[in-house]
């Protein structure tokens, strides 16, 4: 009889697992609104997320990119230009970092360590990016996660 219970064990806790993983346990678990492209990537920032998404445009070698609310509201959607000042990401440098200090609702970060800022707020949005570079090297402790 202990041996039937045992072969019960094991694929009822496994069964368990995948079930809370599924209905909640992992980070990335937050449902996207239909009106969010599927290839969005997931932002946490506090106890606030959103989400990011960029294409490339080859035409006008020019990346666009979109953030979303928590809700599928847009939150910026245009032209965004690279922080370095450098030319545009291409399409396979547009790997979003949605862990990245930079990644928020207003800036995209890269897995490749570039940021993004929308052209229609790039100054202030580069002010606030050079003010945490800043505290960055002055607190590096602070900046780990």
């Amino acid at each position: 009889m202990v041996s039937q219970r045992h072969g019960f064990v094991i694929p009822l806790s496994i069964a368990a697992l995948v079930l809370g993983f599924g209905l909640g346990g992992c980070k990335n678990s937050r449902p996207r609104p239909n009106n969010i492209p599927r290839d969005s990537v997931y932002v946490e920032g506090g106890k606030f997320y959103w989400w990011a998404h960029c294409s490339y445009d080859a035409n006008q070698d020019a990346d666009y990119c979109q953030t979303f609310n928590s809700g599928g509201d847009i939150l910026k959607d245009g032209k965004f230009l690279p922080y370095d000042g450098g030319n545009a990401a291409k399409e396979s440098a547009l790997d979003i970092d949605g862990s990245s200090h930079f990644s928020g609702p207003y800036t995209v970060g890269l897995k490749n360590g570039r940021i993004l800022i929308p052209k229609s707020d790039f100054e202030s949005q580069k002010r606030s990016i050079d003010s945490m570079l800043k505290a960055r090297e002055h607190h590096p402790t602070w900046w780990r996660r």
